[in-house]
């Protein structure tokens, strides 16, 4: 059980293959963010945040958002429930009053998650932004050059 973080339940940056499974999340500002850090892309390592599981979870009555993803790419959201996140938030383009927001990122599977009340016909999950980039590389095995 995560509750009552003033911040993130929990913060994923710059980081691969994490999984997140059978976690309750609650009244934290934000239930679960993950993020890649785009000005840190260039310089020596390249590291894309990617392949991240997030599976039956409970994620409830988070003030600002159940889950953020920016700048990440091969998210899996699968079999959730999200309750009532978002009360307190001033942000746009989210599914089921601020559960779950996409900024700046692709190639996400979101599947079989209860939104406040079941989805059983296709739905729009609006995300904020597009692309910062025309050509986005996928290093969904993650990449760290050599010397």
């Amino acid at each position: 059980r995560i509750k009552g973080n003033i911040g993130y339940g929990i913060y994923i940056e710059d980081a691969i293959r994490n999984t997140i499974i059978n976690c309750i999340i609650e009244r934290n500002t934000c239930g679960v963010s993950i993020i890649n850090i785009i000005e840190k892309f260039f310089p020596r390592t390249v590291i894309i945040t990617c392949d991240n599981i997030i599976q039956h979870n409970i994620i409830r009555e988070n003030s600002d958002c159940g889950i953020y993803i920016q700048g990440s790419i091969h998210n899996y959201i699968i079999n959730n429930m999200f309750q009532n996140n978002g009360k307190n938030s001033n942000k746009r383009g989210y599914l089921g009053e601020y559960d779950l927001c996409l900024n700046n990122t692709k190639w996400n599977e979101i599947d079989k998650n209860y939104w406040n009340g079941p989805i059983t016909s296709p739905h729009d999950i609006l995300s904020r932004h597009g692309p910062l980039m025309i050509f986005v590389p996928d290093f969904s095995k993650g990449f760290l050059p050599t010397p």
